[in-house]
């Protein structure tokens, strides 16, 4: 069974904020050990450590602001929810890359079991 409605947008919330401070403890807090990510331009990843590992290469010499936008309920029983976003991702020599995207989540046992991450990057510019 997925997570309450207000459980999921909870959830959420703190799982974006975890990924914009690079927060791997409350990330891994927040998923089942069998967790996939599947991403636009990655291949799908299974388990914690797995998905944790990827994120920990990701945030090398990254920072990211992220703005939350529109969050989307798929049934109202917190087994489906979505967020859009916009990420702005700076890397170690200053240059910035604006991201779109929206990550779909699902719930089992109030932690996260899946993410889908759909991004279209649109710009990218030099320091």
């Amino acid at each position: 069974m997925g997570a309450p409605h207000h459980d999921a947008e909870t959830m959420i919330i703190r799982y974006m904020n975890a990924f914009c401070r690079q927060d791997l403890a409350e990330i891994s807090g927040l998923l089942t050990s069998d967790v996939t990510l599947q991403d636009s331009f990655a291949p799908r990843i299974s388990g914690r450590s797995q998905v944790l590992d990827a994120f920990r290469t990701m945030f090398e010499g990254t920072t990211y602001e992220m703005t939350l936008l529109r969050r989307f309920t798929s049934d109202g029983e917190g087994e489906g929810e979505a967020q859009e976003f916009r990420l702005v991702v700076t890397d170690a020599s200053g240059g910035r890359t604006r991201v779109e995207g929206m990550d779909v989540f699902k719930f089992r046992d109030g932690l996260i079991c899946e993410i889908r991450a759909y991004v279209e990057v649109h710009a990218v510019s030099s320091p």
